[in-house]
């Protein structure tokens, strides 16, 4: 008998051992299982971005406008959603001025159009998110010859985002599918320079400022300080 027949017939002899090799089997081929479906539904659920012409944004929904009106919170949970989007947003390194939060009211389906200011070589994000009287947004961004530079859509929540290779504005398209009685949609414009303009006076970066409910936030500038 060869020394490797006696190891084997040991653990054949030994129960405990051998339950632990048929644990240990079944361990790794559940663990194999488990990632194999989460890369399949990765594959297969994965969010893609709807291509969008600026002819058919033009003709997205033509309801009654928005109102504008002053920044105010969305209900505790949906202003969580809007809050982290924007504390995410600092994170990387964008800086979103008190100017650029707007409240929109909304109380049929219509679209929301905003031209954007841009500056070449700083980046953009635009975060709309709505109250639960929203049932589905759509968003798309533009520059100034008409050509797509991002899109998103999701049920009260989408986020847009672009670098600027030129000096002027882009135009963002929101679309509010469909609402029911009164809606409120609040929007977040924040902007980033790259990391060798950050002291530069001309970097187009605005001050920083304290969302409501979360604590302060230097801004990039001031980190590097």
């Amino acid at each position: 008998m060869t020394p490797a027949e006696k190891i084997l017939r040991r653990f054949e002899n030994n129960k405990l051992v051998s339950f632990a090799i048929v644990i240990g089997v079944v361990v790794i081929a559940l663990s194999s299982f488990t990632e194999a479906l989460q890369k399949l539904g990765a594959l297969l659920f994965r969010h893609s971005k709807p291509n969008v012409t600026l002819a058919e944004a033009n003709n997205w929904k033509k309801g009654p406008p928005p109102i504008e009106e002053p920044y105010r919170p969305l209900p505790p949970k949906l202003q969580q959603r809007f809050d982290q989007e924007s504390e995410n947003l600092l994170k990387a390194g964008f800086v979103i001025a008190p100017s650029n939060l707007t409240t929109y009211r909304v109380e049929e389906p219509t679209t929301i159009k905003v031209m954007v200011p841009v500056t070449e070589t700083l980046r953009y994000a635009i975060v709309a998110c709505g109250n639960a009287s929203i049932n589905g947004l759509r968003g798309a961004l533009f520059d100034e010859q008409g050509n797509l530079l991002d899109s998103d859509e999701g049920d009260r929540k989408i986020s847009l985002k672009q670098s600027s290779d030129y000096t002027g504005t882009i135009e963002c398209f929101i679309e509010v599918k469909d609402v029911d009685a009164v809606g409120q949609i609040n929007t977040a414009i924040a902007r980033r320079a790259p990391k060798e303009q950050h002291n530069s006076e001309s970097s187009g970066v605005e001050p920083t400022f304290k969302m409501e409910g979360s604590p302060p936030t230097d801004s990039p500038e001031r980190k590097e300080k």
